[in-house]
């Protein structure tokens, strides 16, 4: 005890209070440095298990072969600095059980875990880039099958949309503009498919093909989507314009409006050779 004169403090308790002893540091830095280590393990691997799973899926096809390409080119890129977060945790352990400091058995489970999934990548890796090298002749020469098909797919829809019956005057509108959504989807999924195609042939390190057809062929079609899309927005404004009492008409919007198509009348008329559809709408 301690006299201060009105009153009495019990020192010892209280620098117990104040001043932590270096039992109170051990015990802090076995609950905290455990603990960091436990949650950076686990995000390591949970890195190891995604990438174990990624290269682990079979590959029976060009895409697969692409697809699993990608992810040893992720897993080559990023394995090397998992691999030192691990080793540094490894080392950390050994520095705690040098000073005899306490770490849980599911910790140590933890960390063993994680060295394991390392040394299993790691033979992956190896199987993978082993594998990756002897297929690339054989999934070449099934790109070289696939992009044939590919071009006469996209000269088949072009001379679809060469046909007469979209430069009609008497075609049914409604029923021209369902076949353009057809045949637009159908653009779409030939272009997604080129661009497919160019990418294996980067990853195959083989020379990309020009699929110059499709560039004329999006020419085409956009002609006449514009064309027959415009055609009818056109007739419904008019509609709109001729029920509108006379104080609320906005001339400027109308004005607006005639520009916008005229401009689309002038594409029209220097691409498309001359029809009625074209004549409709600039009139």
């Amino acid at each position: 005890m301690t006299d201060i004169g009105l009153l009495q403090i019990d020192s010892k308790g209280t620098r117990s209070t104040l001043l932590p002893t270096p039992k109170d540091y051990i015990a802090q830095i076995e609950a905290l440095v455990p603990k960091i280590i436990r949650e950076r393990t686990d995000e390591s691997k949970k890195w190891l298990r995604k990438a174990i799973s990624n290269l682990s899926k079979p590959v029976t096809n060009v895409e697969e072969f692409v697809e699993q390409n990608g992810h040893l080119t992720y897993v080559n890129e990023n394995f090397q600095n998992v691999r030192d977060r691990v080793d540094l945790f490894g080392q950390i352990y050994n520095t705690l059980a040098e000073f005899q400091l306490k770490v849980k058995k599911e910790d140590k489970d933890n960390f063993t875990e994680s060295v394991q999934q390392i040394s299993q990548l790691s033979n992956i890796v190896g199987n993978v880039e082993s594998q990756q090298e002897g297929s690339m002749e054989t999934f070449k020469r099934t790109l070289n099958e696939l992009i044939p098909q590919l071009n006469s797919q996209i000269h088949h829809l072009h001379e679809e949309m060469l046909d007469p019956q979209f430069l009609k005057g008497d075609a049914n509108m409604f029923e021209i503009l369902k076949i353009l959504d057809e045949k637009e989807a159908m653009f779409k999924e030939l272009e997604n498919r080129s661009q497919k195609y160019n990418q294996w042939q980067e990853v195959l390190q083989t020379n990309p093909t020009v699929f110059e057809e499709l560039d004329t062929l999006r020419e085409d079609l956009q002609l006449r989507c514009i064309m027959w899309r415009s055609l009818k927005e056109w007739e419904e404004l008019q509609e709109i314009w001729i029920k509108t009492q006379f104080n609320n008409i906005q001339a400027k919007e109308i004005a607006q409006k005639a520009d916008y198509y005229a401009k689309i009348c002038v594409r029209l008329e220097k691409n498309l050779e001359d029809n009625p559809i074209q004549r409709r709408l600039k009139d």
